[in-house]
């Protein structure tokens, strides 16, 4: 059996616009986490170029790349070693950026320079070099421009097809060119490294067989000389949507503005495929004469629907559905998109299905809210049938947890079992283990999947990609495995794997 990273997707570092946009949820990986916090370190290192042949690191000395063999009689293996220990997939940064952390975390005492054994022309030369706190953005600026000068560019398009039109699309006035501002230039270098990216890790990259390349390509021709970074978010937003991966998006957060929290008095909802007025706390019409929308802000309605519906990752159609009507809360944002100019009060036009009337409202500080239903409940209806609702994400809290087992221990003489996931968003994985036990009566394999990963890469943890969702690699050690479920459910783990393996042929072989 072998385990995946569900997802990665975090783009090369270039100069942090994307990073700074894309917040993946679902098992995304941060392009560097540094365990714990750590103090103010002496962030000087010794080399202001360094490259990489065959994995091992060169150093730039008198204009000559030379092979780096010790640091402070150290072996350049063991920094290898202790950075893939520490930063795993983003080792080569633990040579040419974070080198300092190393020498720490190994005990060596720096003053005002270190010590350096060197290949030069096939010779080992040992010499001093100074510590200097610019070498490591020196250094990590000429490691990024290589991996820019590497990739593939991608080129404009002639003329942008219509089924891509809408990404080009922009809230702030084009003039507009304050601190946020990205030229396009670094725009093509940012989304170059995002399609490399996805070529090469995301596992999402053919799931709706999405032209992502040609959809980059529009994204770059329309940007004329450039773009702030909130209509990067939001064209990156709708981008991301159409691979059908709810959990990898562009936050909402960094597409609004302070001043565009601006909200109706009321919620939007759909009857018979018309839009309908009404408050959530009540469930009344905002309007009981005139109970339909036909337009807001002199848009109409059902375009302001198609432009929330591209920001909605492509699942299944009731998910896009939902999520694009609470989209349609931001009402301010999709005017904007629409080139509509925001006012204090925006116009709505009602109609009864025979007559139209407009209205003037101010708008709302927040959008309307109900009052959350409970995460959980269970009942027993008629006919002794059993009735249990997950309304919302599941939690891991000891009080959600004892709730289910009670639930279940009420349900055990029912005829029959309802159990209602209308609402649930997902969450927790700790509920389902406390929970599947009481319809799974011997240990059994749920989950298999493969990686999409370059093992030379990003070599595999002792624990494998997935240990946070208990998915373990068929070839993870008992030792490991026992010291992370225990010696008992480490033998289980094995005999569930050994019976399943026995008849199990995947339907993709990678």
């Amino acid at each position: 059996m072998k385990t995946t990273s569900i997802m990665r997707l975090t783009p090369y570092p270039y100069n942090m616009n994307i990073m700074k946009l894309l917040a993946f949820t679902f098992f995304l990986l941060t392009a560097l986490q540094i365990q714990g916090q750590r103090p103010e370190y002496d962030k000087r290192t010794p080399f202001s170029m360094v490259t990489f042949i065959e994995d091992h690191p060169y150093a730039m000395v008198d204009n000559q790349w030379c092979k780096l063999l010790r640091i402070e009689d150290v072996s350049i293996s063991e920094y290898i070693s202790l950075s893939k220990k520490e930063f795993e997939k983003e080792w080569k940064k633990g040579i040419y950026r974070y080198l300092h952390y190393l020498m720490d975390d190994m005990g060596i005492v720096r003053e005002d320079s270190v010590s350096v054994t060197y290949e030069s022309n096939g010779v080992p030369i040992t010499k001093s070099f100074i510590l200097d706190i610019n070498n490591r953005d020196l250094a990590t600026q000429y490691v990024q421009q290589k991996i820019a000068d590497d990739l593939p560019q991608l080129s404009p398009l002639e003329i942008i097809p219509e089924t891509y039109q809408y990404l080009i699309s922009r809230i702030d006035n084009a003039s507009i060119k304050d601190s946020t501002w990205i030229n396009k230039n670094e725009i093509a270098k940012d989304l170059s490294y995002l399609m490399d990216f996805i070529q090469k890790d995301y596992s999402y990259v053919d799931l709706r067989g999405y032209d992502y390349e040609t959809a980059l390509r529009s994204i770059i021709t329309g940007i004329e000389d450039g773009l702030t970074r909130r209509d990067l978010a939001f064209q990156l937003k709708m981008f991301l949507a159409e691979f059908g991966d709810g959990h990898s998006r562009v936050s909402i957060r960094d597409v609004l503005t302070e001043n565009e929290y601006n909200f109706l008095h009321f919620s939007i909802g759909k009857q018979d495929g018309k839009f309908i007025a009404y408050h959530k706390e009540s469930k009344k019409l905002y309007d009981e004469d005139y109970s339909f929308i036909t337009e807001i802000g002199g848009v109409k309605i059902r375009d302001l629907y198609n432009s929330a519906k591209n920001m909605v990752a492509k699942t299944t159609p009731s998910y896009v559905e939902k999520n694009a009507r609470s989209y349609l809360a931001f009402t301010s944002l999709l005017l904007k998109s629409h080139k509509i100019s925001i006012s204090d009060s925006v116009v709505i036009k009602l109609t009864n299905g025979v007559q139209e009337k407009k209205v003037h409202i101010a708008w709302n500080s927040r959008p309307e809210r109900s009052s959350r239903p409970s995460a959980y409940s269970d009942t027993i209806l008629a006919g002794n049938l059993g009735y249990i609702a997950f309304k919302e994400r599941m939690h891991r809290d000891d009080e959600y947890l004892t709730r289910i087992h009670e639930g279940m221990q009420k349900m055990k003489n029912t005829s029959g079992l309802i159990i209602d996931i209308r609402g649930n968003g997902g969450g927790s994985r700790k509920p389902l283990n406390q929970w599947l036990p009481y319809f799974i009566q011997s240990p059994k394999v749920v989950n298999v999947a493969t990686a999409r990963i370059n093992a030379d890469d990003q070599p595999m943890p002792d624990k494998g990609y997935l240990d946070a969702r208990y998915a373990y690699p068929l070839t993870i050690s008992e030792d490991v495995l026992a010291d992370e479920v225990g010696a008992e459910r480490a033998k289980i783990f094995y005999s569930a794997v050994e019976e399943f393996n026995r008849d199990f042929t995947p339907s993709i072989i990678p």
